[in-house]
């Protein structure tokens, strides 16, 4: 059985009592030699990488300063660019005004008019058009036959020629860069007042830049369209807008512009239509994407130069480091003979003198050290021996608690398992007889582990076996008497005095050891040996199982509060009857509670369905219940105390 038991060695004082610490301490004398590593980075493939400080620094200062001059040229590029888009838009606000100011009262009347007929004659957009109006969409509004007849007209082609010698006067202003890459205008529609489309009126296309043969027709006029430019919606409000942003055609960053948007106003001041140009801005954005290029340029050229300085500074700073880092290695050793030199006249030099005197330090203590440890590995190993001679002692006395050899009882079977956690244990079995020839079954736990709980197992060991029926006690009679009348179970008045001793057990831990606060489960059985009647208490123990050839035949369930727990407790007696082939089988809860390598438990359920299996005989039990519960364990510490209790009610004629 002791090749079942699972030892943390909770004993060993010397490896209690010395300072827990991450350090492998190896001398000649006392094991003390203090391992210094250096940090690594475990990578995946199982190699470690090392990272000198002076790398370290090195980058810290490298990407210190690359980050500065990142964000400075950055700033000092969206400044350049902000500021050449400003003066960009002042200059086509001003074109757009100049432009707008060309149209006659009599254009503005043309306008409206073909607004309004456009307007008249327009196709209605669906409820699913509209829900899907976002940037860059755009609808036909007119008919194929309309939208002809429209731009056919003297109406539409004098605004159509107007707007193309605004868009072909900026070819031939010499004065400016820019120039205009088309004209258009664009009105309200009335179904939409919140603009979230707008419609086109005419543009410049047939007459765009000069020798373009004129064409009869435009592609795009009377669409809707949403106004993606900020420019369009602030012209409609009435005031002139530029666009701070480019716009790049078919993804061509060479081919941007921008938009203008200025409102065409009638007498009345109302707002009648928006002259949007948008203007050719290529050049502005070549030198705004070149920029960009130069300053990434910068910027690498500035990470190249920062990584060289910052290596030579990084280097220079931790050269006192490495003076220091290899004394240590000295150190490491054992060779105290060292003194670092640093000559910096700062905070290294100040760390290079506290370091030798330390080591200085260090040396005249490590003299004395070897014999300290040897001195006082000697009354570790004193002490250690001692303790456990007197462990070794507590569990020869307890173990001598036990029955041994366990009672022989004729046309029975008993036999009990006892696994302690440690080297004492609270766990205790008992079987021994009674005077009037019953035999008494006891098995109990007391609560928690080791030497305290072992002291109070012979304890309660004790008390059972003197107040059970060890000594005469008169009183007992005439109490078991009282309580006997009236009740509708007869039990023989020596099992109800046996049974007593809970009673008194209870009373007398309770109230001479309340403070300590340990108490007992415990199952206390009286077994009429002749008719197999067990009359029994069970104190707050686990349930004893009767089975039989089929499996599990009862419970004997708890029939009062555990034992010691508070005085005057009361204890009801049950009687159950044990029939040939019957087996009566109790345990701990260190049965239940132990637990496999990976924590888990080995349950309840596990032991009704061991006991649900048939046995021949109360040894093969409990042999089988050991094994199973030892392989559960495995590898693993032994959580409790185990102990198991098995009586067997022989079947005449076998043996």
């Amino acid at each position: 059985m002791g090749s079942y038991v699972k030892q943390t060695n909770p004993d060993n004082l010397e490896s209690s009592l010395l300072p827990s610490a991450n350090l492998d301490l190896t001398s000649q004398v006392g094991n003390a030699d203090i391992h210094l590593k250096n940090p690594k980075l475990p990578l995946k493939l199982g190699i470690s990488l090392k990272f000198p400080f002076s790398l370290k620094l090195g980058l810290a200062l490298s990407v210190l300063s690359v980050g500065v001059a990142t964000t400075s040229i950055f700033w000092l590029q969206s400044s350049i660019q902000r500021n050449l888009l400003k003066n960009q838009a002042k200059e086509l606000k001003q074109i757009g005004i100049k432009e707008s100011s060309s149209f006659s009262s009599k254009d503005i009347a043309e306008i409206k008019n073909l607004a309004a007929q456009i307007n008249s004659q327009s196709l209605q957009l669906s409820q699913q058009q509209i829900n899907s109006g976002a940037e860059n969409t755009e609808f036909p509004g007119l008919s194929k036959e309309v939208h002809d007849k429209i731009t056919a007209s003297k109406r539409y082609q004098n605004l159509a020629r107007k707007l193309g010698e605004i868009t072909n006067q900026s070819r031939r202003d010499d004065s400016s860069d820019i120039y205009i890459k088309a004209s258009y205008l664009i009105s309200t529609v009335p179904e939409f007042p919140d603009r979230k489309f707008v419609r086109l009126l005419a543009s410049d296309k047939g007459y765009r830049y000069e020798g373009s043969s004129p064409k009869s027709s435009n592609d795009y006029v009377g669409y809707y369209y949403f106004p993606n430019s900020p420019s369009i919606r602030a012209a409609f409000d009435g005031q002139p807008k530029v666009d701070t942003q480019f716009y790049y055609e078919y993804n061509n960053k060479k081919d941007a512009y921008i938009s203008t948007a200025v409102p065409l106003k009638d007498d009345t001041g109302k707002v009648v239509a928006v002259l949007n140009l948008d203007v050719d801005v290529s050049s502005l954005a070549i030198e705004v994407d070149s920029l960009k290029w130069t300053c990434l340029q910068i910027i690498g050229s500035s990470l190249f130069i920062s990584l060289l300085a910052a290596s030579l500074i990084s280097n220079w700073l931790v050269k006192p480091i490495r003076k220091l880092y290899q004394a240590s290695e000295k150190i490491r050793n054992h060779n105290f003979d060292v003194a670092v030199e640093v000559k910096s006249n700062d905070e290294f030099q100040q760390l290079a003198e506290a370091f030798n005197a330390m080591v200085a330090e260090v040396s005249r203590y490590t003299n004395n050290l070897e014999s300290l440890v040897e001195v006082r590995t000697d009354q570790l190993n004193k002490a250690k021996n001692e303790l456990e001679t007197d462990i070794e002692k507590g569990q020869k006395l307890q173990r001598n608690f036990l029955p041994n050899p366990i009672l022989t009882v004729p046309n029975w079977e008993i036999c009990a398992t006892f696994e302690p956690a440690k080297k004492v244990a609270g766990d205790f079995y008992d079987v021994f007889p009674l005077p009037n020839g019953s035999i008494g079954l006891v098995i109990a736990d007391v609560c928690d582990k080791g030497v305290g709980a072992a002291m109070f197992m012979g304890l309660f060991r004790s008390f059972i076996r003197l107040f059970s029926g060890g000594t005469n006690f008169h009183f007992c009679d005439r109490e078991a008497t009282a309580r006997t009348a009236g009740m509708e179970l007869e039990f023989d008045l020596y099992q109800r005095q046996a049974l007593q001793a809970i009673e008194i057990t209870n009373n007398y831990i309770s109230e001479e050891h309340g403070e300590t606060g340990m108490f007992a489960t415990m199952f206390f059985g009286v077994l009429n040996p002749e008719t197999g009647l067990l009359t029994y208490i069970n104190g707050g123990h686990e349930s004893p199982l009767i089975i039989n050839a089929s499996g599990i035949k009862t419970a004997l369930k708890s029939t009062g509060p555990a034992v010691g727990m508070m005085p005057n407790m009361k204890f009801k007696i049950q009687q159950v009857q044990l029939e040939p082939g019957d087996i009566l089988f109790g345990y701990t809860d260190g049965l239940t509670d132990a637990r496999s390598p990976n924590k888990e438990f080995f349950t309840e359920k596990r032991v009704l369905s061991l006991l649900n299996q048939p046995y021949s005989s109360a040894s093969e039990l409990l042999e089988r219940m050991k094994t199973d519960v030892f392989t559960h364990i495995d590898c693993a510490a032994q959580f409790d105390d185990i102990t198991l209790l098995a009586v067997r009610r022989k079947i005449p004629g076998t043996s």
